[in-house]
């Protein structure tokens, strides 16, 4: 009988332990690892192309995380209804806040990181110092407003950047 339970007590821990493992090897897809950033922050200068978006390929964006810049970058497909808000949100903003804000297309976003991060197109996403931030979730009901009016792009993106 004490076997028995042995062998019970066994089992049940190998399986406790596996289970624990592949919880965690899953985890990470459904939850998107974003930086600790705690403070508020300015984005960085762009020389002579403020107040537009900026289109910009996968190469430019590494550069970007490469040098540590801070920046807002809109992700799209090349032709989707719901892009379009997002978009004509993106370019108001830029150019009320006279900011740049980048751009890329979803064959460019695909070979970038935030493609292992950012499931669903359109976004937005806040980069800072490299890192990324926060992003907007398409499929998120909550998300949803920010996408419709440069207001409310620029109140989603006031929880972490300063506008000038």
């Amino acid at each position: 009988m004490k076997k028995l339970i042995l062998i019970v007590v066994v089992v049940l821990a190998i399986g406790g332990v596996a289970g624990g493992v592949l919880w965690l090897a899953t985890r990470g897809d459904d939850e998107p690892v974003v930086s600790e950033v705690t403070e508020k922050f300015y984005l960085s200068d762009e020389i002579g192309a403020l107040g537009e978006v900026k289109e910009i390929t996968a190469q430019e964006y590494d550069e970007l995380v490469a040098a540590r810049k801070s920046f807002v970058v809109v992700l799209h497909m090349v032709v989707c209804p719901a892009e379009f808000p997002v978009t004509n949100s993106a370019k108001e903003l830029a150019h009320n806040e006279k900011m740049v804000v980048y751009s890329m297309v979803e064959k460019e976003f695909a070979q970038t990181e935030l493609a292992q991060k950012i499931k669903y197109l359109p976004s937005v996403a806040i980069i800072h110092e490299g890192e990324l931030v926060d992003f907007l979730d398409a499929e998120a009901d909550e998300d949803l407003p920010y996408y419709k009016t440069a207001a409310g792009l620029k109140e989603w993106t006031e929880k972490w950047v300063i506008w000038p």
